[in-house]
This record gives structure tokens, sequence and C-alpha cells, in this order.
């Protein structure tokens, strides 16, 4: 006997459709823009749900409705401006497809635009995008550029949008171009990666002019330009500078009385620091490699910048640098250091070793040191810390702490 269609028992049915539209817009905020509108499809509750998500996801390397060898759920109940898309050039049809998409969101604010894209993106169609995400109360906006291309002009429309708390920018190598004596009125975040600095405005005076910035990320960036890199932000807690190239000929200013964190590493010794005012300072992370003569005095001016720190994270070609320097002065530079995280590269080289030992004589409250010595590291401990090493490094730093360190841990390596 055939059975009939199998009936659903009440309150077993589309329980997700009947969430409240708040809660449904959350969820499809997790989802790449691709598939939220794909969405659409599924109910007429789901229909123009998509064109009130708050967050923007656009990435042409995964933005494709229709692929040779995928198609879509139903092609033909998918929107009609939709359909249109599918036998467009794929450059034109993923920047159409921001456009349009954008074009209907209804006035219904934007919490986050991301942007990854493999072309070149002009500077008008960028400007139509800032001018409509500005009036929808932008907060987060994220741009990468997978292709070098020539240089990029950033919109005036992205400085007066008041409503933007974070910036993030990939350029791939290009040069950024800004307008002059602009700032971000109220971001908090900024971002820029794999980005070149040509411009004397951008090296003097573009990071001081956000007054509410608190964190500042520059990753695999260039500077170009020998106009000194000033960095004065009263509200400035995290500053993290990484494999950074250029800033040799420059000199770098940093002034932030509210800065808690301040890593430095990989990146080229400036000609000269001006560290002032970090009395907030709680972390450091310094790690430069010596790249030619005059590279002593400058670091030390920057270590004794950093002369609040409590923790700090340093590698022991720094520490060598550091010890080169014939105009040291003769107190200790760093006094309120409690906490040492020693990168160390084992070497038996008597100077090498009586650097070390000179950088623990600068600071006179330590009391805590957590070491990574390498030799010992890949042969006996499987990547944990251990003081009793049989490397040539430990060896000496053994005799020389020993009787005056208050406190050894034995600890994973925590850089």
């Amino acid at each position: 006997m055939e059975e009939g269609p199998r009936k659903i028992a009440p309150g077993y049915g589309d329980r997700i459709s009947s969430l409240p539209e708040p809660i449904l817009l959350h969820i499809l905020s997790f989802l790449p823009t691709k598939f939220a509108i794909r969405t659409s499809v599924l109910s007429k509750t789901w229909r123009h749900l998509w064109t009130y998500v708050p967050t923007l996801d656009f990435d042409d390397n995964e933005f494709s409705f229709f692929k040779e060898d995928e198609e879509p759920m139903d092609t033909k109940k998918a929107p009609t401006d939709l359909r249109l898309f599918k036998d467009k050039d794929r450059d034109e049809n993923f920047l159409h497809v921001v456009d349009e998409f954008l074009g209907l969101r209804n006035r219904t604010d934007i919490h986050k635009f991301r942007l990854w894209y493999s072309g070149a993106l002009c500077a008008y169609r960028l400007r139509t995008w800032f001018s409509i995400v500005k009036k929808l109360n932008i907060k987060e906006v994220d741009i990468g550029i997978y292709k070098k291309q020539g240089p990029f002009d950033l919109p005036l429309a992205v400085f007066g949008t008041k409503s933007l708390e974070t910036f993030k920018l990939d350029l791939h190598c290009s040069h950024l171009r800004v307008p002059n004596c602009v700032g971000f009125c109220q971001l908090k975040i900024l971002q820029l990666v794999q980005v070149k600095f040509s411009s004397k405005y951008i090296h003097e005076k573009f990071f001081s002019n956000c007054p509410t910035l608190e964190h500042l990320t520059l990753r695999l960036c260039e500077f170009t330009c020998s106009a000194p890199l000033n960095i004065l932000a009263s509200g400035l807690k995290t500053l993290d500078i990484y494999q950074c190239h250029g800033l040799r000929k420059s000199e770098m200013k940093l002034k932030a009385p509210n800065l808690v964190t301040f890593s430095y590493v990989f990146t080229s010794i400036a000609k000269r620091y001006d560290f002032s005012d970090l009395v907030s300072l709680a972390y450091a992370k310094v790690r430069v490699r010596r790249e030619g003569r005059g590279n002593c005095s400058s670091l030390s001016q920057m270590i004794r910048g950093l002369h609040s720190a409590k923790a700090l994270s340093i590698c022991c070609s720094s520490i060598e640098i550091l010890a080169a320097e014939k105009d040291l002065p003769t107190y200790p530079m760093l006094q309120n250091l409690e906490r040492l995280n020693l990168i160390a590269y084992v070497c038996s080289c008597s100077y090498y070793l009586k650097a070390v030992g000179w950088f623990f004589s600068q600071c006179p409250n330590l009391n805590k040191l957590v070491i990574d010595d390498f030799e010992t590291k890949s042969k006996h401990m499987g990547g944990f810390i251990c003081f009793q090493g049989k490397g040539t490094f430990r060896r000496y730093i053994g005799k020389k702490i020993a009787n005056w360190l208050k406190t050894l841990q034995n600890v994973p390596l925590l850089a």
C-alpha cells in the first residue's frame, strides 16, 4: 500500500524563515555577499532580504554567480537583474554587481564594506561608491587590490565619513595618494598593508591628523620619501610596524602618551628616532637587523624612548647593534622593565655574549626572563624553553645572571 505525502508535524516546518528579520539579517551578515544574494531564491521571505544585510563582502576571486560547471538552484527564480550578469565580461560583471548592489540599499545602514579586486579601480567609480556608503553610516571599510597598479587615489569622501571607525587598505605595493590637509575625523583603527608612501604630506602630517586613532598597523609598506615620519596621536594605544622599508634616510617621530603596545619587527632602522611622552607603554617588541653602519646610535635612541615599558621582546642581533654604540648613557636605559623575552641566536663569539650580558645591566628591575634559544629549542625541548640547555648561550647567561635574577620561568615562547 502506497503511503501518501508525509505530513510535517506541527512546529517542525521552516523554522528559520519564521525568525524575526533582525536575526535573519544577523545570520546573513556572516556570509559573503555572493551567498547572501543566492538566498533570494529560497522563498518570498528571503527574496529581498539580502538588500538589507549590514555587511557587504565583495571578492572577485569568489564572486561569480554563474560558472560553466555550476548553475544556481533555479535560474528562472533568480532576480532579473542578477540573470543579466551571466554573459558579461568577468571584471565588468563584478564591478556592475557592486554598482547595482549599492544602488539597492534602500538607505539601510552598512556596518562593513569589504572589497577585494584583482583589476584596476578607476578613481571615478571609487568616488561613486564612497559617496553612497558615506550616507549609510558605514563603520568599517576593507579594500584590497590583488594586482599592482598605478597610483591609488583615496577619495575625499572617505575622510569626510564621520561614522567610519575602521579602515583597512592593501595595495599590493602600489603608491597611495591622498588629498593634502585631510585626515580621518572619527577613525579608531587604521591598517595599511603593502602600501608605498611617496607623499611628503603623508610622512609629515597624515598620521597625526587622526585625532581619535587608537590602533595603527603598517605592514610590508615602503617609504620612498626622505621627509620625517611623524606619528603624533594622543589617543593611540597600539602601534604595529612590521617589515617596512625605506626609513633609513628618514627621521621617525612618535608622541603618544596613551600608547600601550609598540611593535617594530623586521623593519629598517630609521636615521633618527624621537620618541617622547610614552608614559603608558606596557609592552614593546623590537627585532631589527644591521643594514650597514650608523645604526647603533639611532637604535639606542629608540630603546631609550621605550624606557617606560614593563615588558620587552627583543632579538640578540638588535642587542648586538645596541652594544656597538660608543656614546651609550651611563644610567640604565630600561629601569622599569620587569619581563624580558629574549630571542637568542646562539653564537660562541665573545663580543656577542658580552653584548647580551651588557644588556642585562640596562634592566636593573628585571624579575622574569623568557629565553628562546634556537639551539636548545630545536634539539632538546621540542618548542619549550628550558634554562638548563647545553647551548653556549645558556651556559654563559647562567653564570652571569643566576645570582641576581629574582625569578626564571620555564615556559613556552610567548613572542
